[in-house]
This record gives structure tokens, sequence and C-alpha cells, in this order.
């Protein structure tokens, strides 16, 4: 499960205990949550700057956590904003709400 692997890599990389392993995981959650939401109103509104910079941070951010597969998909989604072919955009964005769904917050 995608959130056993988060918790994990949390652990090995950081060295931290469990107690600070479940709190940054509930930040993870909430960037998580609030990029693709971000996302999701940048697509909308067709954004591509705003694409840009969002799917760049979150790129970051899953980096972080060590999705390093959905890291690649949003900087394919970073550069597809680039040369504004929303297309792509919306396809990444799909990918990338479907496999983070189980740590998405309500």
């Amino acid at each position: 499960m995608i959130g056993e692997a988060i918790r994990a890599n949390i652990a090995e990389k950081y060295g931290l205990d469990q107690e600070d392993v479940q709190e940054l995981y509930e930040a993870a959650q909430d960037s998580f949550t609030e990029g693709i939401r971000e996302l999701e109103g940048a697509v909308t509104s067709s954004d591509t700057g705003q694409i840009k910079r969002g799917a760049h941070t979150f790129k970051g951010t899953l980096a972080n956590m060590g999705l390093d597969d959905l890291a690649a998909v949003a900087l394919t989604m970073e550069q597809a904003a680039a040369a504004e072919d929303m297309e792509t955009v919306r396809q990444t964005l799909s990918r990338l709400r479907n496999e983070l769904r189980p740590l998405l917050l309500n």
C-alpha cells in the first residue's frame, strides 16, 4: 500500500521514530490533498503558468516522500504545461489523482 511505502521511506530516510513518522506522513497527506486541489483549479482555468509552478512543487513533495515514479509524472505535467499541452496535463493530473486517492483527505 502506498501509505506504508511512504511511512517506511520517511523512517529510513530521516531516521525518525514512529510518532514523528506519523506526523510527517499526515503533513504529506495535507500537501498531497492541497497540491491536487490547486492543480485541479489551475487546469480548470487552463492557467499553464500556475500548472507549471504547481507541478514543480508537487514533484518535489512526491520525491521527498520516496514516490519517484509519481514525481516523474509531475515532471511530465510540468513540461506539458510549459509546452501548453493541456491534453497531457489532464492525463497526468488524472494519473496523479488516481494513484494518490488512498492518501487524499476529503
